[in-house]
């Protein structure tokens, strides 16, 4: 059974309730959350790392790059056509887990007893647990009580994400990129599943549209460690470059070897000219909405966020003129409310 289709068989009728929006597109109306979640500890937004800044911004006529940096693009390009380039694969431990997790018939207990084997994930559905937005009055103190407290359903991109920042973690000289990577990453998750069951999705599939949009980012890292001949080679505009270049085709590579739905693969391949995806339309459109709503907010471009109420995006997601605002509101609201709990926390 695909990725998506669990998500749409097991997420249903507890979407949150507030506002009704205007819609074109022939789909569910499901209602926003007035309120909104935080939770520090998993899967809020981190601070940019000092320097780096927001991967994904497009770079100023100022930025020249030196011969050996032109010869480091050029060295992945050549890999990258190649289509044979590192990275991880999907651990056995997760493909069962997520296997157990995607049976009609899922218990917590077959779950516990994947997870319990490999001490990455069971840590993750710890910290996930005992976060801000699960924790009770008692810590969660073994893996059956973590994953009864996440639930089943948000176990799926739990494993997801202890997988990628697993990878990310590998990573020496590009950490503080691989840092970004991973607070981009989840800031996505999050803004496309705050918006997401307005247009139409369901909460958990527009979370894994987020998370996994940029999956290729991940190979690339590796890419770069591997091809970089010294540390004097890698500045943000050259990463920002090669993400910018390549991320998409890689990610497409990637989700093949991941074994990822084709609905989620196609999403991956093709999000930021959403027009042209003919199989995901509206989940690469939703893809590219989050990431520009996440680009403009830690970018502070107000002038550019405003001018997202009449881009086509909304178009191809069919919202209505009055309805756009009040998701660009509410994704605004979600982002600021999660720096100022990492503000708090720090």
């Amino acid at each position: 059974m695909s990725l998506l289709a669990w998500i749409h068989r097991l997420v249903g009728s507890d979407a949150p309730k507030a506002k009704r929006i205007a819609l074109r597109a022939p789909s569910a109306h499901v209602e926003p959350s007035e309120s909104v979640d935080v939770e520090p500890d998993a899967a809020l937004p981190q601070p940019h790392a000092p320097g780096v800044g927001h991967l994904d911004r497009d770079g100023d006529e100022s930025e020249t790059f030196t011969a050996a940096q032109e010869e480091l693009v050029a060295r992945i390009r050549a890999r990258i056509a190649t289509g044979r380039f590192g990275f991880l694969l999907l651990p056995t431990s997760a493909i069962a887990a997520l296997a157990v997790a995607n049976r009609p018939t899922a218990e917590v207990r077959h779950l516990v007893a994947v997870v319990e084997r490999d001490p990455l994930l069971t840590g993750e559905m710890l910290r996930i647990a005992n976060s801000a937005m699960y924790s009770m009055k008692f810590p969660a103190t073994s893996l059956q009580q973590a994953v009864m407290r996440i639930g089943l359903r948000s176990v799926r991109s739990a494993l997801y994400s202890a997988v990628m920042k697993s990878d990310l973690a590998q990573s020496s000289v590009l950490t503080v990129y691989a840092e970004e990577t991973w607070r981009q990453s989840q800031s996505m998750a999050r803004i496309a599943k705050a918006i997401g069951g307005v247009l139409g999705f369901e909460p958990e599939q527009a979370h894994v549209i987020g998370l996994l949009q940029d999956l290729g980012k991940l190979a690339l890292l590796t890419v770069l460690q591997g091809e970089m001949r010294s540390a004097d080679e890698i500045t943000p505009a050259v990463v920002r470059r090669v993400f910018r270049e390549f991320h998409e085709h890689a990610g497409g590579v990637m989700a093949l070897a991941w074994k990822l739905p084709k609905e989620m693969t196609d999403v991956i391949a093709c999000h930021h000219d959403f027009a042209s995806n003919t199989t995901e339309s509206r989940a690469a459109a939703l893809a590219f909405l989050a990431q520009q709503i996440d680009l403009l907010l830690s970018t502070a471009d107000d002038a550019g966020y405003e001018s997202l109420a009449s881009s086509e995006v909304f178009n191809a997601l069919g919202v209505a003129d009055d309805g756009r605002w009040e998701i660009l509101d509410h994704a605004r609201h979600l982002w600021h409310a999660a720096e100022e709990a990492l503000a708090i926390r720090d």
